[in-house]
């Protein structure tokens, strides 16, 4: 084999993976931190507390990596109630802190197994996440 042959190999193999790691980079989701940036609203304190109000039924969903809050203490209430491990965090240790991290989305990861018949029953689902819909039938009410 040939020195230039040689380069084109590598060169071929080093253009395929770093493909495949910016096809990763650019599919995978979106990961916002805190969901306040949609109370900008410049008018007078009134109509955003009008507005925070009004919204409270699905303010903050989807849940998410990242989302922090009372929905999600219910949440993690909820997956330790299924008898999934999200670490020893919060007062109590037993995960419940309202920290949507890491353990939080492998738990709810693993409660939404196998994915496709839990999209089939949720559309609105994605992977990882909690969608309004899910949240408000299973969690909302018990936890």
């Amino acid at each position: 084999m040939n020195k230039s042959t040689i380069i084109w190999i590598v060169g071929g193999i080093g253009t395929a993976v770093g493909g495949y790691f910016l096809y990763k980079r650019i599919t995978r989701p979106t990961e916002t931190f805190g969901e306040v940036e949609t109370s900008n609203n410049g008018g007078g304190s009134s109509s955003s507390t009008s507005t925070s109000t009004s919204t409270t039924n699905n303010d903050g969903l989807p849940l998410k990596r990242g989302s922090k809050g009372e929905k999600v203490k219910q949440l993690q209430r909820f997956l330790v109630a299924e008898g999934y491990s999200i670490g020893a965090f919060g007062i109590l240790g037993d995960g419940v802190d309202g920290d949507f991290g890491r353990l939080t989305e492998k738990a709810v990861r693993e409660n939404q197994q196998p994915f496709p018949t839990f999209k089939s029953m949720y559309p609105s689902a994605v992977e990882g996440q909690v969608s309004a819909d899910f949240f408000n039938s299973n969690i909302k009410v018990q936890y």
